[in-house]
């Protein structure tokens, strides 16, 4: 038990000194790109930073613990990880930025690889939107089988291999969305993209929906013999898969539907600003007087 304790925290040290070396990158990328005609904004710092400081909330800190121990908050870090935090790192266009922080002769092999033909067509295969999606929903609901919960509660390494895997299938998914560097498709149509940010949620809350009303929870505080936590606030006593339920189908969708109703109000400005189309000749009233009429 004495060894599970150490590799849990040798793991948390690990990704916490992840979370450090990327920060430390993009602060050397955002010093050295302010010499350039164009910088990125200081906005994009804010929401990296941001995102960063709630990866290390979500992964590195106490809470990592109580994700372990209660099911409801498990689903809080799952919804964080796959959601909120690839969306504010991605938005702020990082990869241009953390190129710039390393030195030179990195860039130079880095960017080398990337321009191989095989890489390039191998990193658009695997990237592709329909592929992610799937990846994403196959990932996200596989980790609620009740075996890899257990497995993942008891081994520091599955445990890792979860959390690794829905960070990685979180930023691809969100990459596609947020359009940013380095790209590999064409941009998405106003439409198509905001159906594919609804894409992401709906099988979020359909699991909601199967967790409250599934045969391992009953709702109203009472639980079978698969629920073994109960939860109290105040007076309110309520099975933490019931809470874990409720949390998914409410919390579960905020960023994407903040994300569906920013997409929606920029392609309405986009609409707007489109210039006014050519009144036609039929459209003028003198075209359809008869020719004797006369005002």
């Amino acid at each position: 038990m004495i060894g599970a304790d150490i590799l849990t925290w040798l793991g948390r040290f690990v990704i916490a000194l992840l979370i450090i070396g990327v920060g430390a990158l993009y602060g050397r990328g955002w010093a050295n790109r302010q010499k350039e005609a164009r910088p990125p904004h200081r906005w994009q710092s804010a929401t990296f930073v941001l995102g960063l400081s709630l990866a290390g909330f979500t992964l590195v800190s106490e809470f990592v613990t109580l994700a372990a121990t209660y099911y409801s908050a498990r689903e809080v870090q799952h919804i964080l990880i796959t959601g909120m935090v690839p969306l504010l790192l991605l938005i702020s266009d990082p990869f241009v930025t953390i190129m710039a922080g390393l030195p030179d002769h990195q860039q130079q092999r880095i960017d080398k690889k990337w321009q191989s033909p095989t890489v390039q067509k191998w990193a658009h295969r695997l990237t592709a939107p329909g592929l992610v999606w799937s990846a994403f929903v196959v990932t996200f609901w596989l980790w609620h089988d009740q075996n890899l919960i257990a497995a993942s509660r008891d081994s520091a390494w599955v445990h890792l291999l979860e959390i690794s895997s829905l960070v990685t299938i979180g930023c691809l998914y969100w990459w596609q969305i947020a359009e940013v560097r380095p790209r590999l498709h064409r941009p998405m149509k106003g439409l198509l993209r905001l159906g594919y940010v609804f894409a992401g949620m709906i099988p979020i809350k359909l699991l909601g929906l199967f967790l409250l009303f599934g045969s391992e929870t009953i709702a109203g505080g009472n639980v079978t013999y698969n629920t073994a936590e109960l939860l109290q606030f105040g007076h309110i006593i309520i099975a933490d898969r019931s809470l874990a339920a409720v949390i998914l189908w409410f919390i579960g969708g905020f960023t994407y539907t903040y994300s569906a109703i920013f997409l929606a109000g920029r392609q309405m400005g986009v609409e707007e600003a489109k210039p006014t189309r050519a009144r036609s000749i039929l459209e003028e009233d003198e075209t359809w007087r008869a020719p004797a009429i006369r005002r």
